[in-house]
């Protein structure tokens, strides 16, 4: 009987642990919440064509992963690892995708490196499965992009007729960035090889109507049921207005991104950080300028966007991991294995030092999610944070390289989801407790601040943002209620249900 390399034991409990540990965690708000509401409001109201959330028009986002996150809730029921499937499934057909490419110009081991890279570095793990957009688009704008680069190279009719339908579907999945990054990555290359002729040969009309095919008849339908409003939320609010214009105080600097970077792509951030310093060696070749080009493309694009936010970023990762594989990176096991160290030193240091410093916060919501995380983070915590540590420090003795970075990669993604499945607790799991309390209530519930999209899911009920009356029940962190006199029907952790019996 032939046994199984070890090192392929350790890449399937990586990709198992990056994808699929911490499925039925509590859904994290807002994002996460907005699309498990809105794929509820659609079955609810047998409606698939307008989105809302909480009963209101939203079109920050097309249709796409609503239609996707409906389809798993209505075979497998409201539960959070059925809101979250369809991002896993993509980030699995990603992986896929990658190794079919990579085998296909690097050869079968860097394939092996490059689900590694993907699955081991702790934004992709996270993003990867949970219950947005992003998975699903950077499945789509990986395969628009590495189509299009099999065009150039092969000139065969059929690349270009996958990557403009990849294209259409990317567009209904987040707008219009799934045309702007391949188009200027394509202008890009054709400066820099003088390749004009290129351009003129990307514009096939058979490929470009299938495109329009996917696209607009969603907008159309929209269009006949909500008037100019969809042009108008889509297209000005959420996708000019975000670009020029910092919103939901989600705003940073030209620098924003760099410590993005190295903190997202933990434990291989100085391994990818060195690849890009070598610009000699993939200047020249046309498959690394082009990755090159995609992943600079994106961080100038996000850079210079008024709105900010972490995961943007992420749509030129999957290039730049490609180029690492390019390279002999084993003999790099160090800064792999110390930045694990200092990340998971950090999970163990934090939840301790945090409730040191309660006494000089003055927010009281703030203090009593530190108190809870005293009760949150336990001894059995403590003990598999500490007990990961020591087998990062163990790995200094292996002999093999490749096993050094593989087994570094997979403590560092267990440390993480552990450490993020444990905050989950103090921030979500309360929302989740309190709305499954009121799911039988027949009372409407206010929410007078801020509206949390997960209640509305977790409790299947719509709720009114606005201050609340006399007798009324509202939702929301306690300290939203300090002007008013309260009846405290349910707390945790600095949110809880309440009674108005007294309006501020």
């Amino acid at each position: 009987m032939t046994s199984v390399p070890v090192n392929k034991i350790l890449l399937f409990l990586l990709v198992f642990i990056s994808l699929f540990y911490g499925l039925n965690a509590p859904l994290f708000d807002e994002d996460e919440g907005f699309y498990a509401e809105g794929s509820r409001e659609m079955l609810a109201n047998n409606e698939f064509v307008t989105i809302t959330a909480n009963g209101q028009q939203r079109y920050d986002k097309p249709p796409l992963v609503f239609w996707m996150v409906a389809g798993s809730q209505w075979l497998f029921g409201a539960r959070e690892w059925a809101v979250r499937l369809p991002s896993v499934i993509m980030s699995l057909a990603l992986i896929l995708l990658m190794c079919r490419f990579s085998k296909e110009y690097s050869g079968v081991e860097s394939s092996g490196k490059l689900v590694v890279f993907f699955v081991g570095s702790v934004q992709l793990s996270m993003i990867s499965k949970a219950a947005i957009a992003d998975a699903t688009l950077q499945f789509l704008l990986v395969s628009v992009m590495l189509n299009l680069w099999r065009f150039i190279h092969h000139e065969k009719k059929k690349h270009l007729v996958l990557a403009y339908a990849a294209a259409g579907l990317a567009f209904l999945a987040k707008g219009p960035v799934a045309v702007l990054i391949p188009a200027g990555v394509i202008l890009i290359y054709a400066l820099r090889f003088k390749e004009w002729k290129l351009i003129l040969r990307l514009l096939h009309l058979p490929s470009l109507l299938l495109f329009f095919l996917i696209v607009i008849p969603w907008f159309y339908l929209c269009y006949q049921k909500v008037g100019f409003f969809v042009m108008e939320d889509f297209f000005l609010k959420h996708n000019v207005g975000r670009f020029t214009n910092a919103m939901e105080s989600h705003g940073g600097s030209w620098f924003y991104y760099i410590p993005v970077f190295f903190l997202g792509l933990i434990p291989f951030a100085f391994v990818h950080f060195k690849t890009l310093l070598q610009w000699k060696a993939w200047r020249s070749d046309r498959l690394n300028f082009f990755l090159a080009a995609w992943f600079i493309l994106v961080f100038v694009l996000f850079s210079a966007s008024g709105t900010k936010l972490p995961h943007y970023i992420l749509l030129g990762y999957v290039p730049l991991l490609m180029m690492s594989t390019g390279r002999n990176t084993e003999m790099e096991w160090k800064g792999v294995l110390f930045s694990g160290i200092f990340l998971v030193a950090v999970f163990v240091i934090a939840p301790l030092a945090a409730p040191r410093f309660s006494d000089m916060i003055n927010d009281d919501y703030v203090k009593a999610v530190i108190k809870g995380s005293e009760e949150v983070f336990d001894a059995k915590y403590y003990f598999v944070m500490v007990a990961l540590l020591t087998l990062l420090g163990v790995t200094l003795f292996f002999k093999s390289l490749k096993n050094k970075m593989m087994i570094s990669s997979l403590v560092v993604i267990l440390a993480f989801n552990t450490f993020f499945i444990y905050y989950g607790k103090i921030q979500q799991e309360p929302v989740k407790e309190i709305a499954l309390f009121t799911r039988e209530m027949k009372e409407k519930i206010v929410m007078p601040n801020h509206y949390l999209p997960s209640f509305s899911f977790y409790a299947g009920r719509i709720c009114d943002i606005r201050r609340p009356l006399a007798g009324e029940l509202a939702f929301g962190k306690i300290t939203d209620f300090k002007n008013h006199k309260i009846l405290i029907i349910r707390e945790k952790y600095g949110v809880g249900l309440v009674r108005i019996q007294k309006p501020g």
